[in-house]
Formats: structure tokens, C-alpha cells, sequence
């Protein structure tokens, strides 16, 4: 009898252990669950849908799905459509259902469907990081089981189309009949070897000779050669980007141009516009790498140069590092004191080099950098301008909207009504 107590109070101990756990995966993902017995009978759920938009009530076949996959795999993730995934896990004699959840950025669109793919009523799904996901049910499974997948097993396991793998074979011996028939390599991995070389370098005049050989050379197999141009811009500008990097660019700032790149490219509807964009990115990195050795080059001269060329040099010097410091946070408060500790250069100092070298105050210069990207924030987004203001770190709306009309003479509304006026003149001239 007393043996029986000890059983029954360490399984207790256990299902206190998985509801407080359960607590914490819930307050981490912010995602809804239910939780059922080994004879699938409903103990609970921890959500803020109601039953008529909750799928695990409306959708009874799904439902049983998923708790067929929580019993025979113990654990799991899924696709159910699109980017939302589900998933599962059976623990001591619990088994806990949880999800919806879409990968990424949330979209009306999925809601949309996933409300008439389960009968439920329409909800806006909660969006996440699937690495955070699988990182937090493994943590919650291995607390109780001795079970240390890695991250890249889960993922292939979950995700992967085995019908896609099968397909690669076929997709070789169709890319090699191509490339025998049109007699063109897909690429040349010494051309790609010399562009990337010649960035490392900053030798703007050896790229421009590799960029011209190498689109005598380089074809990519895809029946969508505008898909396949940005796809080979993609993966260009990223290595581009580290090549800089390694030669000692800044890697916040070079990986912020790269994305730059990346999502104008994303937004052409030419091969030629593409190309165009993707070699530019190439010579702007190069350009990088090559102002940066004469910099170096700078702080050799200084041995022989005058004292006045010194102390010039040395502002400039001074001059880009607080502006790249800028750039990089934006979106952060900065203050005269907080730039001067940095620095550890006096507040004299930055506001008499601003005003010799810029012809303006530091203040009023991060001020202008910030309706830059409110500018571009107006014209390429909706946010609103409460969100705006506060990713850019003005005190308030009213404060934003001030300093945007002082320095561009309209205010925000106006500017953003201009530029999709204008954009839409554009679209009516193409059709």
C-alpha cells in the first residue's frame, strides 16, 4: 500500500512538472494548446480562441490525426498547410496538441484559408520562429525522456518532401542533356573564385574584367530565366558581402547593404534589371574594401605627411566612424553625452567637427539620417506614422512630424500621398 502512495505521488510530481512546463512553452510561443489523455479524452485547454474558431474542436478528423501522430512518433512537428505547422507530443500519460502557428510574417490570406480548410471561425494565426518552436518543444520533451535530437534532424525529419528527393536524379540527367545541348557550363568556379578575390582585394578594375568573362560563361538550368538571375544574385552578393567582411569591412553594415540588395532585386521583373543590380552590389563592395585600405594606406602616410594634414586626416577619419556608428543605430537613442563616452572624445569636440566638417550640428545630423528612413519607410511601407516615430526614437508623433516638415517641407502624410500618387502614374504609363 505504502508503495503504491510513492508511485502515485511521483506521478504527481510529474504532471505538476508538465503543467508548469506547459505553462512556460505556452508563455514563450504565445500559442494555443490542448491537452488530452491516453484515451484522447479533453482534460483542458490553455488558448484565448473559442470553440468555434479553435480547429481542434471544429475539425474532428484532424484532431485525430494529430493525436495518432502524438502516439505513434511521441513527438512531432508539422506542415498543415502553406507556413503553418502544428504539433504534438505525448508525455507521461498526457497528450498535448498545439498550434496553429505560421512560419514568418503573419498574412490575412492564411488565416483565410486555414478557417475554411477546418470549419472554424476566422482568427489571426499567431506568427513564429519554426527554430524557436522545434528549440522549445525539444526542451519540454528532453526534460522528461532521454531524447537530444539536433535541430537539422527535426527539420528534415518534419519537413522534408521525400518525393522532391526522389526527383533529383531525374533533375540531373535533365540539366546534363541541357548543358550537352547547348554546349554552356552552368558556371566557372575560377571565374567565381577571381570575382570574389578581386573584392577581398578592392581592385575595382580587375572585377569589372571578371564580371565581363563571367557572362560569357555562366548559365543557370531553369525554364524562368528572370527567377534564375535573381536566384544567382542572391547567392552572389551574399558571398560578395562576406568577402568584404573578411577583408575587414564593417559586418553590420555590409550585411545590411547585402539585404538592401537583395530585397530590390526580389522586386524586378527583368533578367537585365537583375544582372544590373546583382554586378553593382559586387562593385559597391569592392569600392568598400578599397576605401577601407586607403584608409589604411592613410595611417601609413601619417609618418611622412605634415602636422596639418595629420590632424585633418584624423577627423576624417573620426568623421566616418561616428556616421557609420549612426547609420548602424538609427534607430536607438543617441545623445551629444552618449556619442562623447563612446568615442571618449570631448562634446566640444564632435559638435566643432560636425560644424567645420558638415557645416551642421551632431544632433541636427542624426535628425536628417532619421527622415531619410522615415522617407523610405513612407514610401515602401504602410506603418503607421506612431510606429514609425517610434522605431526611429522621437519622443512622440507630433515631435516626428515637426522635425520631418522642418527639414523636407511637407509633413509625413503628404509625402507618403505624393509617392503613392506618383508610383501609381508610374503603373498607369506601363499598362
Amino acid at each position: 500500500m505504502a508503495y503504491k502512495k510513492k508511485l502515485n505521488a511521483q506521478e504527481s510530481d510529474a504532471i505538476r512538472k508538465l503543467d508548469y512546463m506547459i505553462e512556460l512553452f505556452v508563455n514563450i510561443l504565445k500559442v494555443q494548446l490542448c491537452i488530452y489523455d491516453t484515451e484522447r479524452k479533453f482534460i483542458k485547454s490553455i488558448s484565448d480562441l473559442t470553440d468555434e474558431e479553435n480547429p481542434l474542436i471544429t475539425d474532428a478528423s484532424y484532431r485525430e490525426h494529430l493525436l495518432d501522430r502524438a502516439e505513434n512518433d511521441k513527438v512531432f512537428v508539422e506542415s498543415d498547410f502553406e507556413n503553418v505547422i502544428y504539433g504534438g507530443m505525448l508525455i507521461e500519460d498526457r497528450i498535448i496538441i498545439f498550434g496553429p502557428l505560421v512560419v514568418g510574417s503573419r498574412n490575412e490570406e492564411i488565416n483565410r484559408l486555414h478557417s475554411l480548410r477546418h470549419n472554424c471561425r476566422l482568427f489571426s494565426i499567431q506568427n513564429c520562429d519554426l527554430i524557436t518552436v522545434i528549440s522549445v518543444q525539444m526542451m519540454l520533451y528532453s526534460a522528461f525522456y532521454d531524447f537530444y535530437p539536433s535541430l537539422s534532424s527535426v527539420i528534415q525529419s518534419a519537413f522534408l518532401n521525400l518525393k522532391a528527393v526522389e526527383h533529383i536524379d531525374e533533375r540531373v540527367s535533365e540539366i546534363v542533356v541541357e548543358q550537352f545541348e547547348t554546349n554552356q557550363p552552368l558556371s566557372s568556379l575560377s571565374m567565381e573564385t577571381a570575382i570574389l578575390k578581386a573584392i577581398w582585394d578592392g581592385d575595382i578594375k580587375t572585377l569589372r574584367h571578371c564580371q565581363d568573362q563571367a557572362y560569357h560563361s555562366r548559365n543557370f538550368a531553369s525554364s524562368d530565366p528572370v527567377r534564375a538571375e535573381k536566384i544567382r544574385g542572391f547567392v552572389d552578393i551574399s558571398l560578395s558581402a562576406r568577402a568584404a567582411i573578411m577583408s575587414g569591412v564593417n559586418e553590420g553594415e555590409a550585411l545590411i547593404l547585402a539585404n538592401s540588395y537583395v530585397r530590390e532585386i526580389e522586386d524586378v521583373r527583368s533578367v537585365q534589371e537583375a544582372m544590373a543590380l546583382k554586378l553593382q552590389a559586387q562593385l559597391k563592395f569592392a569600392q568598400m574594401v578599397s576605401d577601407l585600405k586607403s584608409d589604411k594606406d592613410s595611417d601609413i602616410g601619417t609618418n611622412i605627411v605634415s602636422s596639418a594634414d595629420k590632424s585633418t586626416l584624423k577627423k576624417q577619419r573620426m568623421l566616418t566612424q561616428i556616421k557609420n556608428y549612426i547609420r548602424q543605430n538609427i534607430n536607438s537613442r543617441m545623445s551629444l553625452d552618449d556619442l562623447s563616452d563612446y568615442f571618449n572624445v570631448s562634446k566640444t569636440y564632435l559638435q566643432t567637427l560636425f560644424k567645420d566638417q558638415e557645416n551642421t550640428t551632431l544632433m541636427r545630423y542624426i535628425r536628417s539620417e532619421r527622415i531619410k528612413i522615415a522617407k523610405l519607410m513612407l514610401k515602401t511601407t504602410d506603418l503607421p506614422l506612431v510606429e514609425i516615430a517610434g522605431y526611429l526614437n522621437f519622443c512622440s508623433q507630433s515631435n516626428f512630424t515637426k522635425v520631418f516638415k522642418q527639414l523636407t517641407g511637407m509633413t509625413p502624410e503628404s509625402y507618403r500621398l505624393e509617392k503613392s500618387n506618383n508610383a501609381a502614374l508610374l503603373v498607369s504609363k506601363d499598362k
